[in-house]
């Protein structure tokens, strides 16, 4: 709410942030700001209203008597015969029953985004690592335009996952599942294990028969 009321000031708008300004937002004449509890503002009249991210739960008061903010400025639009605004990047069925939904053009929504490639690294160049060519490429691209980003989430968990040979580069499979075996892990005894069905064998590569295996692929803990 202070955000969205120092955005307002800066342009010129006379704005009462509650509830701070209960005062100046009963008064009259102000652009009225808060959380929830700014449905229940005493303004001698009501010009319109807007609810920020209708979708928050926030917005939803949970002692009794419950009640909700969306619903109490829609209510009271309705009584005024004033207009009413409920944004969200995922409305809920309690806001699309308030009213009739507004989609801006595709265009215009998707300049709103960032750009999201979700990439299986799995199926990528076991060479490459976790840089693979994708986030090069996407790096460069940020790299020749001021002031954008890239956010790069590695969605794994635990230690390293999967178990590679060194020399002729085959991934270890179970035999019974075929899924990716793991390695060892702190303590735990020198075999291969399988995640999926708990088959365990020796730290030996199946297809060449070496003990250079290497694990890769990290997960959050390393």
């Amino acid at each position: 709410a202070q955000q969205v009321a120092e955005g307002l000031r800066s342009g010129g708008w006379p704005v009462a942030l509650l509830p701070e300004d209960w005062a100046a937002a009963r008064a009259g004449g102000q652009v009225v700001v808060g959380s929830r509890a700014a449905a229940f503002a005493p303004l001698p009249t009501l010009a319109g209203a807007v609810v920020l991210d209708g979708h928050d739960r926030a917005l939803r008061e949970q002692a009794a008597p419950t009640w909700w903010a969306p619903e109490v400025l829609a209510q009271q639009a309705k009584e005024a015969a004033v207009p009413w605004l409920a944004t969200s990047p995922c409305p809920t069925a309690g806001l699309l029953d308030l009213g009739p939904l507004s989609i801006p053009p595709r265009a215009v929504e998707r300049a709103g985004w960032p750009a999201v490639e979700v990439v299986d690294l799995a199926r990528a160049d076991p060479r490459e690592g976790l840089v693979s060519g994708t986030l090069v490429r996407w790096c460069r691209w940020a790299h020749g335009e001021p002031g954008r980003r890239v956010v790069v989430v590695l969605n794994r968990l635990g230690e390293a996952r999967r178990v590679r040979c060194a020399r002729c580069r085959a991934l270890q499979r179970c035999e019974d599942c075929a899924s990716p075996l793991q390695g060892p892990g702190p303590g735990a005894p020198a075999v291969l294990s399988c995640p999926t069905c708990g088959a365990e064998r020796p730290l030996v590569c199946a297809a060449c028969g070496t003990t250079r295996l290497r694990q890769e692929q990290p997960g959050a803990a390393r």
